[in-house]
């Protein structure tokens, strides 16, 4: 059975920028609801007023086409506004988790060079930099950016053009190296298009977002699609279990976007939580297991949870159907566009000598897409590893039915994913081999009971070092969100002749899985 396609009346026309993307909207929906962030909300006509003030006072400080702004915050209105705001300018938004440690941050900031830093006051304390600017300031006698914006004129540019670089956002890379993964304004607009697609969204639906804009799902799902339907859009800060309920019934929402991790905390609480009145009928969730899909059809009574498949280079490339049941275990088919006139994606799954194999068969899975990063930021040598003759490498183990029905096996890249994010092994293995008492380590992932991975290192000792101490060490020698949370203490390690350790032998063997030591016990 073939998806339905949407017409292409359904969203109105525009010019594949993200100015007139906002315009186009702002032109139909004036005075609908656009974002709400706590206790503000815009229409689309302030929101549209609010970006072109933001630009302004940008373009006072500088800004112009090709240059960086970098943004290390918490989701908010400003956030968004801001993004909007610094593409207006044809300049780039340098998404950074504010996660990160100081020392991370800082080399990202090195690496790209912005001509200015954004900031909000909740991670004020990751910078040393005195030229931030406060996106949100508590304080009055604080100025922040809606302050310093308030009195500033001019006339902006010509409008952006549509294949002009709106985002770098950092992901890591097998090396340990993080790679600056470059977007265009055109990128931006067809996977907003295409979510419309995947989630079969309207301008009634009413868009929750509680996953970081500094990853691509919220900015290129759920902000690019509640763009580009004229939905409206809810961000909240971060995601919060306790209260995740409450807000979504408070909200009034109906559609969220979250990782396997949230879902399955969320079935884990306590259900005096959960508030029955909630009008949430479409969840984005990956991977959707058949426990998520039934806890949350049968006891969240939310009727439509749908899976896909994308990466922070080639987004939005598989899903599960809208409008079939979803088959729980397949990541799903081609994605669809509503407009006929667009390409769609390709792909291909090869044996290790580049040739296609069979239905059925497993190897790694190539994207050809129109939504394919323009490469990795002043990285020519990691942007030409992974492009193969205009085919994309995704390092991700994978096989095809005779029904066009993809299957996600595992990673061929040295790549955990956490909580939504990816943490490079390699990196950590450079980090944990600084300690004086280990010889070998060996971080791979091992699987997480709330879904995706958990962090296990294999490390072999050449003194003494106890799992209590090599706790303490991690916490002082890594930030939170890529601290080991279990260690398997080895006599040694699988290595290829050439004396590369096999982390897939490591993955793989069960005993070593059974004797790790879970840290959050001790």
């Amino acid at each position: 059975m073939e998806s339905k396609k949407y017409s292409r009346a359904a969203f109105v026309s525009h010019r594949y920028n993200c100015s007139n993307l906002l315009e186009s909207r702002r032109a139909k929906l004036g005075d609908k609801t656009a974002i709400v962030f706590e206790d503000r909300a815009w229409t689309w006509n302030r929101f549209s007023e609010a970006v072109e003030r933001f630009a302004l006072y940008f373009q006072s400080k500088g800004i112009s086409r090709g240059d960086r702004v970098a943004l290390i915050a918490t989701n908010s209105d400003t956030y968004a506004i801001s993004f909007l705001a610094i593409a207006r300018l044809s300049a780039a938004a340098v998404t950074i988790n504010c996660e990160l440690s100081s020392r991370e941050i800082l080399a990202i900031l090195n690496k790209v060079r912005p001509k200015l830093i954004l900031c909000s006051q909740d991670r004020l304390d990751k910078l040393n930099r005195s030229e931030a600017i406060l996106m949100d300031s508590s304080d009055s006698k604080i100025p922040d950016l809606w302050k310093l914006s308030e009195q500033v004129t001019g006339n902006l540019p010509a409008e952006p053009d549509p294949e002009s670089t709106c985002l770098i956002m950092f992901t890591s890379g097998t090396t340990g190296f993080p790679k600056g993964v470059m977007h265009s304004q055109r990128n931006f607009v067809l996977s907003g298009e295409g979510f419309i697609q995947r989630m079969d969204l309207s301008q009634k639906e009413r868009m929750l977002c509680v996953l970081p804009l500094f990853h691509i799902n919220a900015l290129f799902y759920s902000f690019a699609g509640a763009l580009v339907s004229g939905a409206t859009i809810i961000f909240e800060r971060r995601f919060s279990a306790s209260r995740f309920w409450e807000t979504v019934a408070k909200t009034r929402a109906s559609q969220v976007n979250l990782i396997a991790a949230a879902g399955n905390i969320l079935l884990r609480r306590n259900r005096s939580e959960f508030v029955a009145s909630h009008a949430l009928s479409k969840i984005y969730l990956s991977p959707l297991t058949p426990a998520l899909h039934a806890g949350f059809q049968a006891e969240f009574k939310v009727p439509c949870l749908r899976e896909g498949y994308g990466l922070t280079e080639a987004p939005g490339v598989i899903n599960q159907p809208i409008d079939e049941p979803p088959k729980i275990g397949s990541i799903g088919r081609i994605s669809l566009h509503p407009d006929d006139m667009q390409p769609l994606a390709e792909l291909k799954i090869v044996d290790n000598a580049g040739e296609p194999v069979a239905n059925g068969d497993a190897g790694e899975l190539l994207v050809r897409s129109p939504i394919l990063m323009q490469g990795y930021f002043e990285d020519q040598d990691a942007t030409e590893a992974v492009m193969q003759n205009g085919w994309f490498r995704t390092g991700d183990l994978a096989r095809r039915n005779d029904q066009g029905d993809f299957f996600f096996i595992e990673r061929i890249k040295d790549i955990i994913r956490r909580r939504g994010e990816n943490i490079s092994g390699a990196e950590l293995d450079v980090v944990i081999s600084g300690h004086p008492n280990i010889s070998q380590v060996a971080v791979v992932a091992t699987p997480s009971a709330l879904g995706e991975d958990e962090i296990l290192a294999a490390i072999v000792l050449s003194g003494e070092l106890s799992a209590l101490d090599f706790k303490e060490w991690c916490i002082s020698a890594l930030p939170a969100n890529k601290r080991p949370r279990f260690v398997a203490f080895c006599h040694d390690l699988p290595r290829t002749p050439s004396e590369k350790i096999e982390k897939y032998k490591i993955r793989r063997n069960p005993d070593i899985h059974k004797k790790a030591i879970d840290l959050l016990t001790i």
